[in-house]
């Protein structure tokens, strides 16, 4: 998604009495570590963003002052 297209969308959400609590999206190669796209919007939208590869890996992450966060997902199945 461009990132006037993700503007619009939080905008749209945020209109609505809406909470956006991550981004979510994938990578088309094995990795799951923030590209410099990445880096940008998270300088824009400072909430967690996770990332999946064709490998079916999952990792979340946050930028703070700059510095760059590995999240823990944790995964529970309901009871």
């Amino acid at each position: 998604m461009d990132p006037l297209s993700l503007y619009r969308a939080i905008k749209d959400i945020e209109a609505r009495n809406l909470e956006v609590v991550a981004i979510f999206h994938t990578h088309p190669v094995d990795n799951t570590f923030p590209s410099i796209k990445d880096l940008d919007g998270m300088r824009l939208w400072p909430i967690p963003w996770m990332i999946a590869s064709p490998k079916r890996e999952i990792s979340a992450w946050i930028l703070c002052s700059d510095k760059l966060f590995r999240l823990p997902i944790y995964i529970s199945s309901p009871k």
